[in-house]
């Protein structure tokens, strides 16, 4: 449950920041704001970088829709890999999961 108060007259964006404070809801919005479009689409290039058991987990999480254990893998290499966590948590919270099985499938490794 919760327990909070929203007065009247509300606006809708305030309505919809308490359901995702108190239900841990995401909202997907069909427009985005210019600094977030600066993030570029993932590629097998970006991924490179990680090792094969990484690349696997990754795999694993976006075949299975887990976008938990992909924001858990993306915190795991942050220190050393800021950029390409920073694209796979965007990719996650776009639900673009595609991208993320293209960039780490294994014939991928060699573009």
């Amino acid at each position: 449950g919760c327990d909070d108060l929203v007065r009247k007259p509300f606006q809708e964006a305030e309505i919809f920041d308490r359901i995702a404070k108190y239900l841990g809801v995401r909202y997907k919005y069909e427009e985005r704001a210019v600094g977030e479009l600066s993030v570029s689409r993932l590629e097998a290039s970006d991924v490179v970088v990680l090792s094969s058991e990484m690349k696997a987990e990754l795999h694993r999480a976006a075949v299975l829709g887990s976008i938990k254990r992909i924001r858990q893998l993306a915190e795991a290499i942050e220190a050393e890999h800021g950029e390409l966590a920073r694209k796979l948590l965007w990719v996650a919270d776009e639900y673009d999961f595609e991208a993320i099985i293209s960039a780490t499938r294994p014939e991928a490794e060699g573009t």
